[in-house]
């Protein structure tokens, strides 16, 4: 017995660590060997993708947040803010933003230097119009915080529809705040005959073509105005006056047929005013929902999807006299 102990070496303290190190030396060895081959790299990428399928890779990673998280809670306290970034190299910027006629969905990002030691919040705020007298002053800036907190997102709902909203956006954390981002976004047009309007427009649609509707003098005459249409942009002067007054110039949203274009000036039976009517026949006739168009200009105003029709609009744009 004697004799087989001294045939087993003893497992002290450093034949573990040893063995330790030599084992990490290995796998180590292994890995950059691996990564030097184009082959081997694929085995590692299928090696990961396995691990992460398996429950042990997200209990292991469920462990791991935990553990560092208490980490961070315990030291804390000993490295006060020095591990805090400074708020003025942080910046914020908004990306994607869904809207409808009623709310506007903001998301946002955070950039710059980050650290698992800060607190990061956010302040989001909107601009409202003050009030002084029973008139409205555009003059004076009045902000109005929404709730956020440290989320990216925001639901700002119970909105007019067709309405210019400004926001402004900044990172807070324990030393102070960064500088402001603002971003003006609007809410969707309830559609009007299937269309909607722009600044000096109006318009609607069929499944087959599309009518834009532009303001002009009450004298007007025909033979006083050029409207083209080329290469998807609409452009309507009034070459009565000198230099020439531009009533409409924009880029179409989708393509249309430019040959089977039709105009004549027309008055409204409401009002009596008289408007320059331009009729687009669509390159593709849209036959559902999610293919009618949103908006004369590709840049917009837009009109809420969810009041168009399911199947084709089978109204008629007739000619107005």
């Amino acid at each position: 017995l004697n004799h087989v102990r001294r045939l087993i070496p003893s497992f002290d303290g450093k034949f573990i660590a040893a063995f330790m190190v030599a084992h990490s030396v290995v796998i180590i060895l292994v890995f950059v060997v691996m990564l030097m081959f184009k082959s081997g790299r694929k085995q590692l990428k299928r090696f990961w993708k396995l691990s992460q399928q398996g429950p042990f890779f997200r209990l292991g990673k469920y462990v791991w947040t935990k553990i560092f998280y208490c980490f961070v809670v315990l030291t804390r306290p000993f490295l006060g803010n020095r591990l805090i970034p400074d708020p003025k190299t942080l910046r914020t910027k908004f990306t994607t933003i869904k809207t409808q006629s009623d709310r506007i969905i903001l998301f946002w990002q955070l950039t710059g230097p980050q650290s698992a030691w800060s607190t990061t919040n956010f302040d989001l705020q909107v601009l409202r119009k003050s009030k002084h007298a029973g008139k409205e002053r555009d003059d004076v800036e009045d902000w109005e915080s929404l709730p956020v907190g440290s989320v990216e997102t925001y639901d700002f709902k119970e909105l007019p529809a067709g309405t210019d909203f400004q926001f402004r956006l900044r990172a807070t954390n324990q030393k102070g705040c960064s500088d402001w981002t603002t971003g003006c976004f609007s809410t969707r047009q309830v559609p009007c005959e299937f269309g909607g309007s722009g600044p000096g427009y109006t318009w609607k649609q069929s499944s087959k073509a599309v009518q834009a509707l532009v303001p002009v003098r009450d004298d007007a005459r025909a033979k006083e105005f050029f409207v083209e249409c080329r290469a998807g942009r609409l452009r309507v002067e009034d070459r009565a006056s000198s230099p020439f007054l531009t009533l409409l110039d924009l880029e179409l949203s989708s393509g249309v047929k430019s040959s089977e274009m039709n105009w004549n000036l027309a008055k409204d039976e409401q009002t009596g005013a008289r408007r320059l009517v331009v009729t687009l026949d669509k390159a593709t006739p849209t036959t559902a929902r999610k293919d009618h168009w949103l908006s004369l200009a590709r840049a917009g105003p837009f009109v809420d999807r969810r009041f168009l029709p399911e199947g084709a609009i089978e109204a008629k744009l007739e000619p107005f006299a």
